[in-house]
């Protein structure tokens, strides 16, 4: 009897719970809700339970993006100063269209140019008109811009690029004062001309001088148009703009910044290369052209 009691008093907790939640349900506007009352919760759990069992039970350790569980896992133990070796193959599919592997070489052929192969890389850019500047890596940092990363972030990368010998790309956000620490630079020039621009936007030749003045600085990259944004361009909203931002980017304070979506100093081919002269003209370091298409 006490057992039939106890499953009689629990049968009608259940049930006066389950009438509550069907009220509320029924009571709450939400249309999917009030057409479903109560069941609709078990969709709800399946929703909210379902990313975290396809994360680690349906999906493969390569599958997700854009970081996968086997980089995270590699982050995580390194951060966490734990041995982030691992060994005894790859979980990598070499074999899928676009891998990308780099494969020992054991003997090496001396070139005519006194370097071997596979040991070296040696990329002489400018030259012509202006004093040329030497590549000895073929990667490089590419462009994101102070705001866009935090102090400490372009920091670390212009530090590491130091360490590594590689050039670190400035982005369009202007030269900091966090990119000057030993590592080669790329100063880009986008549509705005932040860091060496008036204020109406245009072209501030003294500013530029300036931050070509600085040994860091081995070329400069002008980026055509908004490749995210074709047609349209930027906007930096003015809540976003920092001080510090306002005073490298050459940009007022409590006001949107905006990055037309083309330069306004040509409007053709033949534009762009008397630009490029102007630029090289005032820079004395080689000018390249980034083509940006969106």
């Amino acid at each position: 009897m006490r057992i039939k009691r106890a499953l009689l008093a629990t049968g009608a907790g259940v049930g006066a719970g389950l009438a509550w939640v069907a009220a509320k349900d029924l009571t709450s506007g939400d249309p999917i809700r009030a057409r479903f009352p109560v069941a609709y919760w078990g969709r709800w759990t399946g929703q909210h339970l379902g990313p975290l069992l396809r994360q680690y039970i349906v999906a493969a350790d390569e599958d997700e993006r854009p970081f996968s569980r086997v980089e995270r896992d590699w982050i995580r133990h390194t951060a966490t100063r734990k041995t982030n070796t691992v060994g005894f193959g790859s979980q990598y599919d070499y074999e899928k269209i676009g891998s990308v592997a780099f494969t020992p070489k054991t003997f090496t052929n001396p070139t005519t140019i006194t370097e071997q192969v596979g040991t070296g890389y040696r990329r002489v850019i400018g030259g012509r008109g202006t004093p040329p500047v030497v590549m000895d890596k073929f990667m490089y940092i590419s462009g994101m811009s102070y705001g866009a990363l935090s102090e400490r972030a372009v920091t670390a990368l212009n530090i590491g690029a130091r360490g590594s010998g590689v050039w670190q790309n400035t982005g369009e956000g202007g030269l900091s004062d966090a990119h000057l620490h030993g590592g080669g630079l790329i100063s880009q020039i986008g549509t705005a001309k932040y860091g060496i621009r008036n204020n109406d936007g245009s072209l501030n030749e003294h500013l530029l001088a300036e931050v070509a003045e600085h040994d860091e600085v081995k070329m400069f990259e002008l980026k055509l148009a908004q490749g995210a944004k074709p047609g349209k361009g930027g906007i930096l909203p003015a809540a976003k703009i920092t001080q510090a931002i306002s005073d490298i980017r050459k940009v007022p304070m409590g006001q949107d910044a905006v990055s037309p979506p083309r330069h306004a100093e040509f409007g053709d081919v033949a534009g762009l290369f008397d630009f490029l002269d102007r630029l090289r003209s005032i820079t004395n370091k080689p000018v390249g052209v980034k083509m940006v298409i969106g």
